[in-house]
């Protein structure tokens, strides 16, 4: 019925009934014990491992392509937050939930509309939603997925728009009850908790993207918290060399694909 941080925060932006009810569940379970509350945070970690071998495995239907990606994500030292941190276990309890609501939404793409994929899918959507906000990017995934792999009958840009437009429309729908629960334990479905003026936040944006970018591809140093200025004014050093690093980044992975003509790229 509130935010997460309600003791230190009145108003908050982080509205996860479940990620409280996981905490609960520890407290009640093993107490105060540091322990065992490691121990269910590295479970939910190896799980969603599990979980991005199985996708990985059915877009690719190689086991071997799959055994790497998930060894690669298990290991990543990027992801020592959420298997370290007790309340950084919002992340792979939200792989867990999600990867599974879009794997049973393949299910239905490919098993002629088989409607029970599609409610279980959308049951597991709802749930990662009360455990963590960025689950919404789910709808997005699923129409980038229906735009690519496109019947060929489809593939006229009249009519795969449509036809991705209409399979994301239960996730869309279901948002609504979400936002609605969501404002009504917040009193609002965000709060501007910092004051800084548009401006600098677009001016920041370009320096938090390149920011992650490096972390993926060398992830060091390590540091329980980042500190990320706000940019103030265009500079070579943080927003130029940074913005012309993400599109970079993006231009890569672009001629790759343009080469490959590969769907899985895409």
């Amino acid at each position: 019925h509130s935010n997460v941080w309600m003791q230190l925060y009145p108003l908050g932006n982080y509205y996860r009934p479940l990620f409280l009810f996981w905490l609960l569940l520890n407290y009640t379970l093993f107490g105060l014990h540091p322990l065992f509350w490691h121990l269910t945070t590295v479970l939910a970690h190896l799980a969603a491992t599990g979980m991005v071998y199985l996708l990985v495995r059915r877009l690719t239907s190689d086991r071997v392509t799959a055994a790497i990606a998930a060894l690669l994500f298990g290991v990543h030292p990027i992801h020592l937050e959420a298997a370290a941190w007790i309340s950084g276990v919002t992340e792979p309890l939200l792989a867990v939930l999600l990867l599974p609501a879009f794997l049973c939404y393949l299910n239905y793409y490919e098993r002629v509309r088989e409607r029970r994929w599609l409610l279980l899918s959308l049951l597991l959507f709802a749930l990662a939603l009360l455990t963590k906000e960025t689950a919404v990017v789910l709808p997005a995934l699923v129409f980038a997925y229906e735009w690519i792999y496109a019947p060929e009958k489809e593939r006229r840009y009249t009519r795969r728009p449509a036809s991705s437009l209409r399979s994301i429309a239960p996730y869309l729908i279901l948002l609504i009850p979400y936002l609605l629960a969501r404002a009504n334990a917040l009193q609002g479905l965000a709060h501007q908790l910092v004051n800084i003026s548009p401006r600098i936040a677009l001016l920041t944006v370009p320096s938090v993207l390149w920011f992650y970018v490096k972390k993926l591809v060398f992830p060091a140093p390590l540091s329980p918290f980042y500190d990320m200025p706000y940019i103030t004014h265009f500079s070579w050093l943080h927003f130029w060399g940074p913005l012309l690093g993400v599109l970079g980044a993006a231009l890569i992975v672009g001629v790759w694909w343009w080469r490959s003509r590969s769907r899985m790229i895409a």
